[in-house]
Parts: structure tokens; sequence; C-alpha cells
């Protein structure tokens, strides 16, 4: 397996952005500079017997949603978007009786000035029929 790089953390953790952070929270980085590669693994980790899964109020099932109006533009990044996520392998196929809708929002401006858009999941729908576990988050 291909180790990853880390060439981006460690252009950052010598830029002038990161000299507001302390010395105590920049040597952290750096020792778990690890959690930090340039890109994300391809697909999603290996089926395990401990796998979550979603618990659902008995007999409710939330109903599919209509997707939501989108402009020309949004709806080419949407497609964009839907198929990088299928080529990298995080999303595929599903024959699940309930689907979220997608919307696209505006990124809040980096500076940059240039438009930027997100996709966001609407789970709304599925929250009102999943059981809460029983159990508490532990403290941070």
């Amino acid at each position: 397996m291909a180790k990853p790089k880390h060439t981006l953390f460690g252009e950052w953790i010598n830029s002038t952005e990161a000299l507001d952070i302390s010395c105590e929270i920049a040597q952290l980085l750096h020792d778990y500079r690890a959690v930090f590669p340039d890109n994300l693994p391809k697909g999603l980790p290996p089926k395990r017997p401990h796998d979550d899964h979603i618990l659902l109020v008995p007999g409710k099932l939330s109903a599919k949603s209509a997707i939501y109006h989108m402009t020309p533009e949004q709806l080419t990044f949407h497609k964009q978007e839907i198929a990088k996520l299928s080529d990298s392998g995080w999303i595929g196929p599903t024959y699940s009786p309930i689907c979220s809708p997608t919307i696209m929002v505006d990124k809040r401006d980096d500076g940059s000035r240039e438009r930027k858009t997100r996709m966001v999941v609407n789970y709304q729908a599925l929250n009102a029929v999943t059981i809460a576990p029983d159990f508490q988050l532990p403290p941070i």
C-alpha cells in the first residue's frame, strides 16, 4: 500500500496562517501529521462485524423526497460532484427505501472572490424516524 503524502500539511504548518497558533498546538499537529494526508484513500473501509447501523421507528419510513429545484449551473455541479464521489468509491447505487434530497449552497467567501458551491444532504425526514441511541456521549 502506498504511503500517503503530507506535503500540503508541511506547506501549511510553515505558512504565515499557521504563525497564529501556539507552539504547543503546532507541535501537536506536527506529531499527528499522519492524520492529515494530501489525498483521502479511495473507497470505503472494508465491512466489519461491528459496523454501525441506524435504528428506525418500527413501521415508519420517511417518504422519498423530490429533488430540489436547481439552476443549470447547480445541476452541472451536482452531476460532477456525484460522479466524483462515485469514482472515489465513497457512494454507490442503493436499493434502500429511504433517500434524502440534496441542495446546492454557496460556500462562504474565502477572500478569493471566486464563487464556490457545496452539496448538502437534507436528512430531516430520516432524522424524524430515527431512534436515538440509549448511551450518553462521553465528555470531550
